[in-house]
């Protein structure tokens, strides 16, 4: 930025210019830079910085890099009324920079400025005007500003599938804004947020977001505020002195699917009198949507003696019930859980209930290292650590040359590959006994890896047992054809530990993007992970049945198929006692198959958006299909759009629990007692023999299954479908809820996230695997 540039970055001098040609200069195509270095130092600017492109490949696997949030600062000292950083950019990513205004008193004063005061900017990135996907901010700060971070406009194109990560949001109106209906799939993990006005919203705009492990303090009006509707979960974040933690606007009558699980909310400072008369001091949620809701153990405290709820639970849906919530071992100091208006169905599990004879979903044997507690609020203020020792690579090295660098590197030495294409003739190779860290430009159209000469179905990187992988911001590109080149194969021991731990991960294969197979004990964790289908294998002693952790965890991610694919390959595919616990995972693809069990196989899936047959309109088909011989199945708080789900004759030993799923009109539920789309459940028929949409009733559920007797392990719970003649969502029968119905969620709450610092052999952080298969 300085040497090439001319930028300055010392607070006085306008740094626009040298900026904005260190941004046209990584924009092309074909430029040879994709990333954008800003040493320490302040940099000012009077105007907006553009990065926006004009051609489709533009602006593709950029990134900007500061040396962190309070070293290397961009300051907007303009006439106002305009965004500090447009960001057209895709696949590209914004680390280590700070953002703030000169029209702070504090910070002119800082910098040395005279003169007029300075206008105030709308934000400090503006993602837009074009549609964009696969994007991370991370390690960098906001402050004072009207909004830190925004996901486009109504008038421009949606920004999805963007992972913030230990950024920070000082005194800003708003931390967080998604204003455009195709914002999706906003993961923000490990965030600070500190006397903002508003934390995360989707008001004034709409999109969806999920919020997991960050912290919230003195926010002026509320920690999360939901207006437009979608999915949402809000998993193990703590708010302190906040007026409240959530708000759910009224006025739309359909539901929105709300998970809060894990959360501490503690000093909330809102009241508001409750419809039973009593005042609430200190509500913390206002929850003024028909959900479903699921609350699982979330702490609130209060001060001695407040009076009223800590959650209001009340809805404009004019259809009865209004709204329904289930809420499984949440604690509070104040007098009252919750309340809720007429007509709001609320159902309560308190601890030491006795559960339904099921078994856990997903074994899961919490180590107790992942028990520990994980201060967000010091995550992006730790030390420094010392510069790495770093290799450098000629762009374009050969697979030998590579080979030699990696086993000649001392431990802890970067192995740089900058951008540039490089032609593999044999596969890299990551010893027994060797640590290796491979750091690239960028995972799309950056620093690309090739296969160059007869493979076989080898991998184009493959780890021995031993041995120690970390690699970053690259991608291995391999043709999606069947039988052919792997992306990446990892072989590793089989201990109770994460062996493959992930973030921003892309798995795409001709089957499954990635298979796991062979694990009883070694676990697989993904986050923000994008995939086109997950088989999971177990082991002997899983196979058996046996109470062992092995397991692959997806937390929050993408998943998309094209039908020229291998055609019968679910997304979610368990075999041989294999089991898969996936949480807030938007889909949208062709293949008619979704998910299977088999084999005494378990899935926990939880939140989430399942679209298939996108290139048909996602008219429906029977994309779920749960009649194995044993097995487990925890299927909650998903919107289905054209994903029939078929339930057969369950034998026992399998259990299946449906909780708060939205089917879309046209999108059915069906039982055994009813024709399928398919003749026999597993076989495709002739468009001519499908049913017509809409002529088997979804609300007809056959006495057989109201009754217990032959369906002893089935549970559906709070589902709605989503009503075109009537505006709202229509409640579905309850089917064998009498009872306590908490075993089927034990899994979900055994489960925790695992700590911000958690190590693994191998650890990937925004690497493309394609291939047959990406990832073995």
């Amino acid at each position: 930025m300085q040497t090439e540039c001319g930028a300055i970055g010392d607070g006085k001098a306008d740094d626009t210019a040298a900026i904005q040609k260190g941004l046209d200069l990584i924009r092309p195509e074909d430029s040879k830079r994709k990333i954008l270095y800003f040493p320490a130092g302040t940099y000012r600017i009077t105007g907006t910085l553009k990065a926006i492109r004009e051609k489709h490949r533009e602006c593709q696997g950029v990134g900007l890099q500061g040396e962190g949030p309070d070293q290397s600062v961009i300051v907007y000292d303009g006439a106002g009324n305009e965004p500090m950083l447009q960001w057209g950019a895709w696949y590209s990513t914004i680390r280590g920079l700070g953002f703030e205004t000169a029209d702070s008193e504090t910070v002119r004063l800082r910098l040395g400025l005279r003169g007029g005061k300075s206008g105030k900017p709308t934000a400090g990135i503006w993602f837009g005007p074009g549609f964009s996907t696969a994007n991370e901010v991370s390690d960098c700060a906001f402050r004072d500003l009207p909004i830190g971070i925004q996901g486009g406009t109504g008038k421009t194109q949606g920004q999805a599938e963007v992972a913030v990560e230990r950024c920070r949001f000082e005194r800003c109106e708003i931390g967080l804004l998604l204003a455009n209906w195709n914002s999706l799939d906003w993961w923000l993990w490990d965030c600070v947020f500190q006397e903002c006005g508003l934390g995360v919203s989707n008001s004034p705009g709409c999109g969806n977001f999920n919020v997991y492990r960050s912290r919230f303090t003195r926010s002026t009006r509320s920690d999360l505020k939901i207006g437009h509707l979608g999915g949402f979960a809000f998993v193990e974040n703590k708010s302190e002195e906040s007026k409240l933690f959530l708000y759910v606007q009224r006025g739309h009558t359909a539901g929105a699917n709300i998970t809060l699980q894990g959360n501490r909310i503690s000093g909330a400072k809102y009241e508001e009198k409750m419809p039973s008369g009593v005042v609430a001091q200190g509500l913390s949620i206002r929850l003024g949507n028909p959900g479903p809701v699921l609350m699982l153990d979330n702490e609130f405290v209060r001060p001695a003696g407040a009076t009223g709820a800590d959650v209001y639970f009340n809805s404009a849906n004019e259809i009865v019930p209004r709204g329904s919530a289930l809420l499984i071992g949440n604690t509070t100091t104040g007098s009252s859980l919750y309340e809720a208006e007429k007509n709001y169905d609320v159902r309560l599990i308190e601890d030491g209930d006795s559960p339904v004879k099921a078994p856990v979903n997903v074994n899961v044997k919490v180590n107790e290292k992942w028990k520990a507690e994980t201060n967000p609020s010091t995550i992006s203020q730790l030390p420094s650590k010392p510069k790495p020792t770093v290799v450098e690579m000629e762009a374009g090295a050969t697979s030998d040359q590579i080979q030699e660098a990696m086993d000649g590197a001392k431990d802890g030495t970067v192995i740089h590959l900058p951008a540039g294409t490089y032609r593999l003739g044999q596969p890299l190779t990551v010893k027994t006994g060797k640590k290796v860290k491979l750091q690239g430009d960028g995972l799309l159209n950056a620093t690309t890896l090739v296969p160059d000469g007869n493979f076989g179905e080898r991998g184009l990187i493959e780890v021995q047992p031993g041995g120690r992988l970390e690699a970053r911001d690259l991608a291995l590109q391999a043709p999606v054809q069947g039988g052919g080149v792997v992306g990446m194969i990892v072989k590793t021991d089989d201990t109770d530990e994460v062996k493959v731990l992930g973030n921003q991960v892309q798995t795409t294969g001709f089957g499954p993007g990635m298979v796991v197979e062979g694990l009883d004990y070694g676990r697989v964790v993904l986050r923000n992970h994008g995939h086109n289908g997950v088989t999971v294998f177990g082991g002997v002693r899983l196979a058996n049945g046996e109470p062992v952790p092995g397991r692959v965890e997806i937390l929050c991610g993408a998943s998309s198929r094209d039908g020229n694919l291998k055609p019968e390959t679910p997304i979610y595919d368990v075999r041989k006692g294999g089991k898969i616990l996936v949480r807030d995972v938007w889909y949208e693809g062709n293949p008619p198959e979704f998910m299977k069990v088999r084999d005494r196989g378990g899935i926990v899936f939880v939140g989430g958006h399942v679209a298939p047959n996108k290139g048909r309109g996602h008219s429906a088909v029977d994309a779920i299909q749960m009649n194995g011989k044993a097995g487990s199945v925890l299927l909650a708080q998903a919107a289905l759009n054209g994903a029939d789900l078929t339930i057969g004759k369950l034998a026992e030993g399998f259990f299946v629990t449906l909780f708060g799923l939205t089917p879309y009109p046209g999108t059915l539920i069906r039982y055994a007692d009813q024709s399928s789309r398919r003749s026999d459940m597993g076989d495709g028929i002739s468009e001519a023999e499908e049913p017509k949409p809409g002529s088997i009733s979804i609300s007809n559920i056959p006495s057989s299954i109201s009754a217990k007797p032959g369906w002893p392990g089935f549970v559906q719970l709070m589902c709605r479908q989503n009503n075109t003649k009537i505006t709202g969502s229509e409640p579905l029968p309850d089917v064998n809820a009498e009872g306590d119905v908490a075993g089927g969620f034990q899994a979900l709450r055994d489960w925790k996230l695992p700590p911000a610092d958690l190590d693994a052999p191998v650890k990937l952080h925004r690497v493309s695997c394609t291939g047959s298969i990406g990832l073995v």
